[in-house]
């Protein structure tokens, strides 16, 4: 099965010389995500990360991915900033590289920020490819969020 996870940068350092970096309990959460990942899903060398260029999420993604398998590759996409999944043409080319990604990757992983984990369900659920879904809606106390879809007619689970 196929799965598309989407989650949360970690906690970031609010002041001082490190400020807008990943802090040390960010890096916790992002390994509590590689482990609660391996425990949900095949990790292997075609899995994939996706985040934006900005320090935070990079870094946030690089912590996952050191946590997961150092060889996965992870892509940037500028459509992840922080508020950047307001434009109606955003959403449809966000939600469709995701898709496309998803063909070829056992594991796709979207670093992305509240505000567009929030808009991603509604964007599935409009997305053509999704004319049928059931959300699951998945937290934890240690600060990893994520969003599963299943889309039965193909297997996946998002």
């Amino acid at each position: 099965m196929k799965r598309i996870v989407i989650c949360r940068h970690g906690e970031f350092n609010d002041e001082g010389e490190n400020k807008g970096h990943l802090s040390e309990a960010g890096t916790a959460q992002m390994i509590a995500v590689a482990i609660h990942i391996t425990s949900i899903a095949k990790v292997n060398e075609n899995a994939l990360i996706i985040s934006s260029p900005t320090t935070l999420m990079r870094e946030s993604a690089d912590a996952l991915k050191k946590s997961l398998r150092p060889e996965i590759e992870i892509t940037e996409d500028e459509r992840f900033k922080g508020g950047m999944l307001e434009d109606d043409k955003d959403k449809k080319e966000a939600v469709t590289l995701l898709l496309d990604k998803a063909k070829n990757s056992d594991l796709v992983v979207v670093i992305t920020n509240s505000r567009n984990i929030a808009a991603l369900p509604q964007l599935f659920a409009d997305h053509p490819a999704f004319k049928s879904y059931t959300p699951q809606f998945k937290s934890s106390e240690d600060g990893a969020f994520g969003i599963n879809f299943i889309r039965n007619k193909f297997g996946f689970e998002i």
